[in-house]
């Protein structure tokens, strides 16, 4: 993908991504005049506005999703590589959320030192498609934070990032790529947060202010999306985890304690929740497959029926007579074999029926097992 011929087409979108604000010179001239703002404002105690404020809860915990908009400028795209298949980029990121345990009184807007950061909530953003990433921190680390009286924050950062690209050479050296920027939310779900673009594609800027030598860039979208991870095996490990630690921190002896039974019927529950997914899921795919595959079989199964009946001698036999007489005899399956393998598929008809009768089934043991184990153990 070089020479002057080739182009690159630089797709830079999120995945659970969002948009925070515009263009850089821009954001350092509010920058500035948030701090000549808060200047001529009346101080407000950082002590009692962190006041009680836990950095490790996210805002509305328990309430609707943080809302996340961001919105970035492409400083310089350093470095693309055919070779290795990947860009290197800086980019200046910035975060936008509102959290309402830090509202404060007046109108103007604060600007904050970055090593505060550390006392607050921020999202857990990362660069999904990146092999190797870091913050500038010359002289101090690059990043800003505006703290708006609703309870708004402005996170900014200058980040370079060498980012995986994944190219067609098929038509080298007048070929086209299209290389992503992928953000994404490392722990929370949609649940907990969700990110969008501020200003769809005018969220993203700089881009045509740039100049490669060798390649032309020829559009870029921002894009958002979803994605579905599965999470039973991480449960379990989790338990096993809690188990080996609590374990590992109390004295061992040689009978069983409460919290043991407890720890193994929990690891026991989240066994069964991961056995019941792989059901479910096996039942699924065999529901999906063609009916024309599943009468082949019951023909196939019908067929040895009627042999069966016609050569009702043919038992399992292979003696020395039979290799003498030059014939051979062939093995049936019993009735009996035939009934089970026929009659094997027809345990389940509907799959979510697994489904329905798991989620009464295990909160009911669950409950079941909590009020025998408290009056066995506090009583």
């Amino acid at each position: 993908m070089s020479g002057q011929g080739a182009t690159l087409f630089l797709v830079v979108f999120a995945l659970f991504g969002g948009i925070s604000n515009s263009v850089l010179a821009q954001g350092d001239e509010e920058a500035a005049n948030g701090r000549e703002e808060a200047a001529e404002t009346q101080p407000v105690k950082l002590t009692a506005l962190f006041k009680g404020y836990d950095p490790l809860i996210r805002p509305n915990f328990h309430g609707k999703p943080v809302a996340v908009q961001m919105s970035m400028t492409i400083a310089s795209i350093d470095q693309v590589s055919e070779v290795d298949m990947d860009y290197t980029v800086t980019v200046l990121m910035r975060q936008y959320w509102n959290d309402p345990r830090l509202k404060f009184p007046g109108n103007r807007s604060m600007s904050l030192d970055p090593r505060l950061v550390k006392k607050l909530w921020v999202p857990d953003t990362f660069l999904e498609n990146s092999k190797s990433s870091y913050l500038h921190a010359v002289t101090v680390d690059n990043a800003l934070i505006r703290l708006f009286p609703d309870g708004s924050i402005l996170y900014g950062m200058r980040i370079t990032a060498k980012m995986e690209c994944e190219m067609d050479l098929r038509k080298y050296p007048m070929d086209e790529q299209s290389c992503p920027f992928i953000l994404e939310s490392y722990g929370y779900t949609t649940e907990d947060m969700t990110y969008e673009w501020r200003e769809g594609d005018k969220s993203i800027s700089g881009l045509k202010d740039i100049r490669l030598s060798q390649f032309t860039i020829y559009d870029y979208k921002a894009l958002q999306g979803y994605g579905d991870y599965e999470t039973g095996v991480t449960t379990v490990l989790t338990m096993t985890t809690l188990v080996s630690g609590t374990r590992a921190q109390l004295p061992k002896i040689s009978y069983i304690k409460a919290i043991d039974v407890y720890l193994v019927v929990c690891f026991v529950f989240v066994f069964a929740a991961l056995l019941e997914y792989a059901a479910v899921n096996y039942q699924s795919r065999y529901y999906k497959t063609p009916r024309k595959s599943r009468k082949s079989k019951k023909a196939e199964i019908e067929e040895i029926q009627l042999e069966e009946k016609k050569a009702p001698l043919a038992v399992p036999e292979n003696d020395g007579s039979a290799a003498r007489n030059g014939t051979t005899r062939r093995r049936f399956p019993s009735p009996k074999v035939l009934t089970s393998f026929r009659s094997g598929r027809k345990i389940i008809e509907d799959v979510n029926d697994i489904d329905k009768f798991s989620r009464v089934l295990f909160p009911v043991t669950f409950a079941v097992f909590n009020a025998i184990y408290w009056i066995v153990y506090t009583v």
